[in-house]
């Protein structure tokens, strides 16, 4: 379902004002913490690929550090490197399950908490489709026209797709196949 940006800034601050105090308002560190199996792909040690339960496409994939990382400083290189290899496969399964024809990978944030963004690091890995004339970087990454909302029966069918296309033999990924849940 496509809903406003401003319906869906709405839902995201009154979900981070009920977070659990343990998460210190982060939002990210409650989804590495909680995110729903249904919408998990892959999990290593150092991060999490999860369906963006707010997406900008169809599709749209985040992998978040395990670790509450704010700056590039602070990351190491091991987490970098996994981060990277979980957003390279995130972009396989997403070309493969869903057929898209680009799909963009960027590391997005902000220093400071703000309504769609969030310090913690993630990368946000995005497909486009053919015919989307939204397919340039500025207009990948933009909240601006709305957002995907994915409901549950949806999000668990996409993930099913994308599980069954995460490349195999990824060493240190778990994927996570129905026989995981």
């Amino acid at each position: 379902m496509f809903i406003e940006r401003s319906v869906a800034l709405r839902v995201i601050k009154g979900e981070a004002a009920a977070l659990s105090p343990e998460f210190g308002g982060c939002v990210m560190c409650a989804l590495v913490a909680d995110a729903p199996t249904t919408h998990v792909l892959c999990r290593t040690r150092r991060s999490v690929a999860v369906l963006a339960r707010f997406g900008v496409r169809r599709g749209h994939l985040l992998v978040v550090l395990r670790r509450h990382v704010e700056r590039f400083e602070e990351i190491t290189w091991p987490e970098w490197q996994d981060a990277q290899r979980v957003a390279w496969e995130a972009a396989r399964a997403a070309e493969r399950a869903l057929g898209a024809t680009r799909v963009y990978v960027a590391s997005l944030g902000s220093a400071t908490q703000r309504p769609m963004t969030f310090p913690h690091h993630h990368l946000h890995v995005v497909p486009t489709y053919r015919g989307d004339r939204r397919d340039r970087p500025a207009a990948v990454f933009t909240w601006q026209d709305g957002v995907v909302l994915q409901d549950e029966r949806d999000a668990a069918r996409l993930t099913r797709e994308l599980r069954a296309a995460w490349p195999m033999g990824a060493r240190g990924s778990e994927r996570l196949g129905d026989s995981h849940r």
